[in-house]
């Protein structure tokens, strides 16, 4: 029972592979092979680099520098928000007036109508220094 569980292994490749596994009389090795005479064994072989870190990212910093800039952002957008609704109030604030005023107008001139009051309207009786006088002079 060992064995058949171990049959797996027997195919088992360690390490990186490269052409020079490939077998001789294929293109790739024979590339390879002629590369290795040329250049020397380290032109083909892998190039492994090694880089040393310094201490880890403090996580518990970098979370509290999203948490602040997460709140900036909040803040900015709300800021936006509150100029909006103030805008709004104040355009319909306006709106409101501008509707009572002629509300206002509307029913006086109803008053007027009803009373038999005429609404005062300039005329030229009332500012005869505007008024065109239509009788002539006689000339002397």
């Amino acid at each position: 029972m060992l064995l058949l569980l171990a049959t797996p292994v027997r195919s088992l490749h360690l390490g990186q592979t490269d052409n020079g596994a490939l077998p001789k009389d294929t293109q790739s090795r024979q590339s390879y092979d002629t590369m290795t005479e040329g250049f020397g064994p380290s032109l083909n072989g892998p190039m492994l680099i090694a880089v040393s870190f310094s201490k880890p990212a403090d996580l518990d910093k970098l979370r509290n520098q999203q948490r602040k800039t997460t709140q900036q952002e909040i803040a900015k957008h709300q800021a936006k928000a509150e100029t909006k609704i103030q805008e709004e109030a104040t355009r319909s604030s306006k709106k409101q007036s501008r509707r009572s005023r002629t509300r206002q107008y509307s029913s006086r001139s109803r008053q007027n109508r009803s009373s038999g009051n005429r609404p005062i309207r300039p005329s030229n009786r009332q500012n005869p220094g505007n008024r065109r006088s239509s009788i002539s002079l006689p000339n002397k």
